[in-house]
C-alpha cells in the first residue's frame, strides 16, 4: 500500500485548514478619499496622521486618490495643499484612532475642503 494517498491527503487537508485561518485575519484600515472638485488641479497635497503621512504630487480637476492608511494613535486626518493660486491651505478632517476602519472623503472645491464619511473604532 502507498504512502502517497494519505500524506496527499492530509497536505490538501492541512491547506484547506491555513486558507481557512487566514481568511478571518483581517487588517482594520481607513480608506482617505481626496476628491478635486475644483476648477484647476491642485498641487502638493499632504495627508497627516498618527503613524505617518502621504503625498500626491497633483490631483487633475474631476480627479479622486484613493489611499489606505493605519493610524498608530489618536490623532487628527489633517490635509493640506495648494490651490490653483498657489496659496497653501490646511483643513483638518476627523479624529482617528489606532484600530478604527472605515471611510473619509476630503472634497476640494474653489473655495475650501469639506470631510465626509465615517471612522469608527473596534
Amino acid at each position: 500500500m502507498s504512502t502517497r494517498k494519505p500524506l496527499a491527503v492530509f497536505v490538501l487537508g492541512l491547506s484547506f485548514l491555513c486558507c481557512l485561518l487566514l481568511a478571518g485575519c483581517t487588517s482594520r484600515v481607513i480608506v482617505v478619499r481626496i476628491n478635486n472638485a475644483s476648477a484647476a488641479p491642485i498641487r502638493n497635497i499632504e495627508v497627516t496622521f498618527n503613524g505617518g503621512s502621504y503625498g500626491v504630487s497633483s490631483l487633475a480637476p474631476g480627479k479622486t486618490h484613493q489611499n489606505h492608511i493605519k493610524p498608530f494613535g489618536t490623532s487628527t486626518l489633517e490635509v493640506a495643499y495648494d490651490d490653483a493660486s498657489g496659496k497653501r491651505k490646511t483643513q483638518a478632517g476627523p479624529r482617528i484612532a489606532k484600530n478604527d476602519a472605515g471611510t473619509t472623503e476630503v472634497t476640494i472645491t474653489n473655495t475650501g475642503a469639506q470631510w465626509t464619511g465615517s471612522v469608527s473604532g473596534k
